[in-house]
């Protein structure tokens, strides 16, 4: 079934499985919530929030029950949610609050986030009330707040259900963060829009144990995060699949679980989509994505990937001039290059702007990073992607690495964690340019790979 809203779905699931878990946590051993209880917490706190005059409430939370009752409660009452990110600094994170106008946080860490200086409550209807505010990934914390619906997100949960079916009998193992709409859907709001249970990882210090330990049949990561399972041996008997988003995986690692008889599924979306689009067939190409129900795809004369599909977002948060330039007669131009082969597939065949997709499926938009790094470090810098790792290539004849790395360091400590450059190269030549003064990163690949 499609819903249209947060309440037609907690409805359906209490009125078809009522004792079926719907949640599954380790809190000083293992706990369930079912279906019945999630959705009697949601709807008490909607009538408490209800009562509260704020209009936008800020999440700051970590993945748990309390995660999911927050931000479908707060959605139901009406406001305009917007979900924080746990490893921004308190400076970042004030930007955040101005860009979104949130008067009201509910936070695990009131200590960090009691020294916000939260938005005047502003009188008149709610903008945007029962959305959710997502942000787009970025190096700086002036990222785009994409603003999604209810019932996008019940569309996208319904697509993902058409290509990879999961039901009341199944375990879904959460592992990513809730704020990114690849882990928002495809960790969570699936499988509890099909009646499954979604079990919570305890932390990254227990993360290699968890599948073992909660004994999911279905796990939806990122391509770090599944390398990481292989490299220790962590994945249990049970697991029949394994669904990979946010970027693409290599191919020996898709082989090497095909190998096992688990079935590992690609799939392709966006923030600006809710997340699905497309998602491999089983036993397909990893790179060939049969398109979901509700996708309509054109490609551009220059390649690009143009998108219709019911999972839409409304558009950028206050910044029309963003929303007209990729949003236009309700088609989204992506940024992506591709192609549909002689089946009517989707092959991404890369970024037509210049962005880094990292392994952990963040985005680098490199102009503005290496803007930044160039200033932090005193000499020209260009950022690529070097054994998978997010590498500095410094240009200077002066410098040598260990005059840089303190820099460089300083500067990480100002980044979200999945984003810090973790690599650094210093080079006496100079980078290669066009004749305009561009960047040429496919020259910078071909001298790295001397």
């Amino acid at each position: 079934m499609k819903y249209k809203n947060f309440t037609e779905l907690l409805d359906d699931m209490a009125g078809r499985f009522p004792q079926n878990p719907a949640i599954r946590f380790d809190r000083g051993g293992l706990q369930e919530m079912n279906y019945t209880e999630l959705r009697a917490k949601v709807f008490g706190m909607a009538e408490q929030l209800k009562q509260d005059p704020c209009t936008c409430i800020g999440v700051y939370l970590p993945p748990c029950p309390e995660w999911v009752i927050t931000v479908m409660a707060s959605a139901i009452a009406g406001k305009r949610t917007v979900l924080l990110d746990l490893s921004m600094n308190a400076e970042r994170l004030q930007l955040l609050v101005n860009a979104t106008g949130i008067d009201k946080i509910l936070s695990y860490d009131p200590e960090k986030t009691d020294a916000l200086t939260l938005a005047a409550t502003p009188d008149g209807p709610v903008e945007y009330g029962g959305h959710i505010l997502f942000f787009t990934s970025g190096t700086t914390a002036l990222n785009k707040a994409v603003v999604i619906s209810q019932r996008a997100l019940c569309s996208s949960a319904w697509n993902g259900q058409q290509c990879l079916p999961c039901n009341d009998k199944d375990t879904v193992l959460c592992v990513l963060p809730l704020n990114h709409v690849f882990g928002f859907v495809c960790a969570m709001f699936w499988p509890l829009n099909n009646g499954a249970c979604v079990a919570f990882s305890r932390g990254i210090r227990e993360m290699v144990e968890d599948p073992k330990y909660f004994k999911p049949t279905i796990i939806s990561v990122v391509p770090t995060i599944l390398n990481y399972f292989m490299a220790t041996n962590a994945l249990n008997p049970e697991l029949r699949c394994i669904l990979i988003g946010a970027s693409p995986c290599d191919e020996a690692t898709f082989q090497a679980i095909t190998a096992t008889g688990v079935e590992v599924r690609c799939g392709y979306g966006m923030t600006e989509t809710a997340s699905g689009l497309a998602m491999t067939p089983v036993g397909g190409d990893r790179l060939a994505m049969d398109l979901c129900p509700d996708t309509q795809v054109r490609i551009a004369e220059d390649g690009e990937v143009m998108i219709r599909t019911t999972c839409m977002m409304e558009g950028y948060f206050h910044d029309k001039a963003s929303t007209d330039a990729v949003l236009r007669g309700g088609e989204l131009a992506t940024g992506d290059l591709g192609k549909l082969d002689e089946n009517g597939r989707l092959l991404i065949l890369g970024r037509k702007n210049d962005v880094l997709v990292l392994p952990n499926g963040e985005k680098v938009y490199c102009a503005e990073a290496e803007d930044e790094l160039t200033k932090a470090l005193g000499a020209e810098t260009a950022l690529c992607l070097l054994d998978a790792k997010l590498t500095a290539v410094v240009s200077s004849p002066d410098l040598t690495e260990d005059a840089i790395r303190p820099k460089l360091e300083a500067w990480n400590k100002e980044q979200a964690l999945g984003r810090r450059v973790l690599g650094l190269l210093v080079t006496a030549e100079q980078l290669p340019k066009t004749a305009t003064g561009k960047l040429q990163r496919w020259k910078l690949q071909q001298m790295l790979a001397k």
